[in-house]
């Protein structure tokens, strides 16, 4: 789960940077060619929708964690619920270059 999480927390980074002010610092140098053009949503709801996502991809995270002391195997029961959560988030990046086609749903 570990390049998925990875892979989602750089896509949200990209999609803040997109919409920050002009002359402000952001987590990604570069926006990309798959990042949302600046003024084309409403820049505080992405905000808020990214940080949104954050939070589920952190909480994910912590899961797998906790889930990996209890149990050998991450794959198992209630946690598979978490990877599917993370995998519906990265759908819809499914044409970014870095996405891996088995997290298709």
């Amino acid at each position: 789960m570990t390049s998925l999480t990875v892979f989602l927390l750089d896509r949200i980074a990209e999609d803040e940077a997109a919409v920050q002010p002009p002359g402000r610092g952001s987590a990604v140098p570069s926006r990309g060619a798959h990042a949302p053009a600046p003024g084309r949503w409403n820049a505080e709801r992405i905000r808020a929708e990214c940080e949104a996502k954050r939070r589920i991809v952190k909480l994910a995270m912590l899961q797998e964690d906790l889930y990996r002391v209890r149990h050998d195997d991450f794959q198992q029961g209630a946690t598979a619920a978490v990877l599917e959560t993370l995998r519906h988030l990265a759908q819809v990046y499914a044409d970014h270059p870095d996405f891996d086609r088995s997290w298709t749903l």
